[in-house]
C-alpha cells in the first residue's frame, strides 16, 4: 500500500528555487547603499557624458537580453512565439 501512495503523489506547483528571486536584486541594491560610504564612486562627468554612458548600458542590455535569445532560438529551431 505504501508503494501506491508514493506513486500517486502529486507534483508541487511551486518552483524549486533556493533563493526568493526578487531578493537577489534587492540585496544587490542594499549592498551598494551600504558600501557607498566606505568606497564612494564620484566621477565628475558632464550631463552629456552621463547620458551617453547610461544609453550605452541600456543599449547593450537590450541587445544582450533581447536580441541574443531570439537569435539563439532561431538557430536551434523552435519558434520564439510560444
Amino acid at each position: 500500500m505504501r508503494e501506491c501512495e508514493v506513486l500517486m503523489k502529486e507534483p508541487s506547483d511551486a518552483a524549486a528555487v533556493r533563493v526568493f528571486p526578487p531578493a537577489v536584486p534587492l540585496l544587490t541594491i542594499l549592498l551598494g547603499v551600504a558600501f557607498n560610504p566606505l568606497c564612494p564612486f564620484n566621477l565628475k562627468l558632464s550631463a552629456l557624458s552621463r547620458y551617453g554612458i547610461g544609453g550605452a548600458i541600456v543599449g547593450v542590455a537590450v541587445l544582450g537580453l533581447g536580441l541574443y535569445p531570439v537569435i539563439l532560438l532561431r538557430r536551434t529551431g523552435p519558434s520564439e512565439n510560444l
